[in-house]
């Protein structure tokens, strides 16, 4: 039996909940040794929700083993995260900066994403050859959430 992953805030969105199912449920058929070990957990930050919006402590703490010396420390809480991860602009207030991460994540995970291949992206399979288009989610939110945490 799998368990399930809790998030890093009580509060999810429907796609972190997605999320958290889908990797709970693949876990548990690829790694049937670990699905029923209390001990194991896969770390999950909840960005897209407003609670989640600064990187958690299970990253920043030294002692991590998820900690990186090369993490960005402008980025460190209690700063909030750019979604659009436009590095040459000034940090905005909280409130403003989180409503701009709400719009982002509106357009790129409902209005921007009306089709199933605009969000999933192209299939990619053994043997394919040229261009594979990624989905809105993975070509623009969570590749600017490793863009914003990188090292200066």
């Amino acid at each position: 039996m799998a368990r399930t992953i809790k998030p890093a805030s009580r509060k999810t969105s429907l796609f972190t909940s997605k999320t958290s199912l889908f990797a709970s449920k693949t876990v548990g058929s690829s790694f049937p040794s670990i699905a029923g070990d209390p001990t194991f957990a896969l770390p999950f930050w909840n960005w897209d929700h407003p609670d989640g919006m600064q990187i958690p402590d299970m990253y920043t703490g030294k002692s991590s083993a998820l900690y990186d010396v090369l993490r960005s420390t402008t980025h460190q809480p209690p700063a909030t995260v750019d979604l659009h991860c436009d590095v040459r602009k000034a940090p905005q207030p909280r409130e403003k900066q989180v409503k701009e991460n709400l719009s982002v994540m509106h357009k790129n995970m409902v209005s921007g994403a009306k089709f199933p291949l605009r969000f999933f992206g192209s299939p990619y399979r053994l043997g394919t050859k040229g261009c594979t288009c990624a989905g809105t989610i993975e070509q623009h939110r969570h590749n600017s959430v490793h863009n914003w945490t990188g090292h200066e």
